[in-house]
């Protein structure tokens, strides 16, 4: 990956608060986008969503936190996509929560369905 790429995305993500990133190659992956890299993000819990989680089911500010970490990492998927598509690439992004599988964007993967098939599957189970 061209570092001047690396470092667009390393920006995108700073700008979304994402807390981690790492790209790897796609080559073999058998469920993956017909693309040559995957971009993975994380984002984690706030320390003060946690305190007080041993003693308690669910704080308000985990819960808040949790709402956050619903919404926040599609909001960091689309800046890097926005990010590599400013540098004349492509990229393809996945939600972080998929509601209904019917909904999964069109992956440029022969494999495509049997992604759809198993979150089917693991929503059903």
């Amino acid at each position: 990956m061209d570092a001047s790429v690396v470092e667009e995305i390393g920006r995108a993500c700073l700008s979304a608060r994402v807390d981690q990133w790492a790209a790897a190659e796609n080559a073999g992956w058998p469920l993956a986008p017909n693309l040559p890299y995957a971009v993975a993000l994380v984002m984690r819990h706030a320390p003060r969503a946690l305190a007080d989680l041993e003693t308690r089911q669910m704080s308000e500010a985990f819960y808040q936190d949790y709402l956050r970490l619903r919404v926040d990492p599609d909001a960091a998927a689309a800046a890097v996509i926005e990010a590599l598509r400013r540098q004349g690439h492509e990229g393809v992004q996945i939600a972080n929560l998929i509601e209904d599988p019917q909904a999964m964007p069109d992956l440029p993967s022969s494999n495509a369905n049997r992604l759809r098939h198993r979150l089917s599957a693991g929503r059903a189970a």
